[in-house]
């Protein structure tokens, strides 16, 4: 059995360049809100992997990372420094997945990226970015139902949308009564959320 930074081959899927926890299409939302790791330098990598793998698997939530030891050599441009693809069951699962990464990251002593990336938005100190999309599949269904092209690269969201991360840090702060409205999308399919509201 061989291992890939440290990981054993029998635990992810082999992909094209990337190691995968579940994934299987078909068992998936066909689209919604990914999370993203990306990292500056190849020094960071086995830390923000130590520091980030036991806290997707513990969840088993869909991932991928990049399967080489230097992840700038990931050379597709939207990916350059890209180490972690996450794609979570649902919007509570993606607030609950992000604030314990950007924990997780920040008390690892890792260094956030915290740069701006077009068609992705920047979570919190910029250790997870986010951009909403289709999970597998090249095109969105729109809330008419009709279909709609991926804006990968482009935008973080289209306009039918609601940004939950404009929620996020009331949502996530320790202790905190939360007293805001929530994204429809979010309420409606997590019911059992409306107990997070003060």
């Amino acid at each position: 059995m061989t291992k890939l930074m440290g990981v054993p081959d029998n635990q992810y899927s082999p992909g094209v360049g990337w190691r995968i926890w579940g994934f299987a299409t078909q068992a998936m939302k066909r689209q919604g809100w990914k999370l993203h790791v990306f990292i500056g330098s190849k020094a960071q990598a086995q830390q923000t992997l130590n520091l980030a793998m036991p806290i997707l698997r513990a969840k088993d939530v869909n991932h991928k990372f990049w399967a080489s030891d230097d992840p700038i050599l990931n050379d597709e441009d939207e990916n350059q420094g890209k180490w972690f693809a996450i794609y979570p069951s649902s919007n509570v699962e993606a607030l609950e997945v992000a604030s314990e990464l950007e924990q997780a990251l920040q008390a690892g002593g890792v260094t956030p990226l915290n740069s701006e990336l077009t068609g992705e938005i920047k979570v919190d100190k910029g250790y997870v970015y986010s951009r909403y999309g289709p999970y597998g599949h090249d095109a969105m269904i729109t809330s008419e139902g009709t279909t709609a092209q991926d804006a990968r690269g482009i935008k973080a969201h289209p306009g039918w949308v609601e940004n939950i991360w404009l929620q996020y840090k009331a949502l996530t702060q320790p202790g905190s009564r939360i007293a805001v409205t929530l994204p429809s999308d979010f309420m409606a399919e997590f019911p059992a959320a409306r107990s997070r509201r003060g």
